[in-house]
């Protein structure tokens, strides 16, 4: 079989990503191997929002539904590891998607663990070097070797599972902890950041706990416990009759649970309140509309006083994605 990628995205939106990436229709060049994960005979495919995760696809060892062989994928996976500097850090992470396989897939992470020691490397789960990717599907075992930001994320097929926070109000708060993580967003200490949309406050109680300050926006109730935070300034009302100082804020925070149209509008208007070069992060909820091209529009306005930097449809996003963007300088 023809090498390519791997590539992962919710299976609500598969159709999405067909269309970003122009993918080809025929079974030789594209088979859809579970819902959500494609194996396309390509290098390499561009960027896409709705892709979630990817990895380069090395070796594809076939399978007996009645004999899956352990010894086999150790002996693959061996082939493509012998090439690495010892002591580098390696994730296995595999995926099984193939009712007839026997093992789990601790058993197969089992069995390629024990391939590591044998070229010096050192096993590693959260922060790999380098991660040996395996996919079992369709009576085929599909491996590769790549960097955690050559897969687009160091979670096992984009799924990124935090744990529960201490204290955290909500899932939300995973969302944009996600974010910080995708985009690779690092703020200076006592950052100032403009939360729209807050309450009840998941996105407040991260910010605040990662030291920075945060003025929080909304007409909702904010949660009690954040109330008396020193580094919080709490607005209960709508975004459009605050007034901050121009070039207050080093980042925006948005997660407004209203029409992505009426969004942008706020954002736009808000635009100025932030830092020159400073960062926005919103949600765009779909909200029945057609996802890419209202996308594609809410991107167009939104140049008018930002720049582009990234999109994703996050682990933690449902009918929404999560845009990067940077004010003008």
């Amino acid at each position: 079989m023809t090498k390519g990628l791997v590539l992962t995205c919710d299976p609500r939106f598969v159709s999405e990503l067909k269309k970003e990436l122009q993918l080809p229709k025929e079974p030789d060049e594209l088979l859809v191997l579970a819902p959500g994960v494609l194996f396309v005979a390509r290098e390499t495919v561009g960027e896409a929002i709705f892709l979630r995760h990817q990895f380069s696809v090395q070796q594809v060892v076939a399978l007996e539904s009645t004999a899956f062989d352990l010894p086999r994928l150790a002996g693959a996976a061996e082939l493509l590891l012998a090439a690495e500097k010892a002591g580098t850090r390696v994730a296995v992470q595999c995926r099984i998607m193939d009712r007839a396989c026997p093992y789990q897939a601790r058993d197969v992470k089992g069995a390629l663990d024990g391939v590591l020691p044998l070229h010096g490397l050192w096993p590693e789960t959260k922060h790999p070097s380098l991660v040996l990717s395996v996919l079992i599907a369709k009576q085929r075992a599909y491996l590769g070797v790549s960097s955690p930001s050559e897969n687009l994320s160091r979670w096992n097929g984009g799924a990124a599972h935090y744990g529960k926070l201490s204290g955290a109000l909500s899932r939300a708060e995973h969302k944009l902890e996600e974010a910080f993580e995708v985009f690779g967003i690092e703020l200076a200490a006592s950052a100032q950041v403009l939360d729209l949309g807050a309450a009840p406050g998941g996105w407040t109680s991260f910010l605040l706990k990662q030291g920075h300050y945060v003025t929080a926006v909304d007409t909702g109730e904010l949660a009690r416990e954040l109330l008396t935070h020193p580094r919080l300034i709490y607005h209960r009302q709508n975004a459009w009759h605050i007034k901050p100082p121009a070039a207050t804020f080093d980042l925006i925070t948005c997660d407004m649970g209203r029409e992505a149209s009426g969004t942008v509008e706020v954002l736009l208007h808000l635009a100025s309140s932030l830092k020159s070069g400073g960062a926005l992060l919103m949600t765009v909820k779909f909200m029945g509309h057609e996802p890419l091209p209202l996308i594609r529009e809410c991107r167009r306005k939104l140049e008018q006083r930002y720049r582009m930097r990234a999109g994703r449809h996050l682990w933690h996003n449902r009918e929404e994605v999560t845009l990067y963007l940077v004010r003008h300088t």
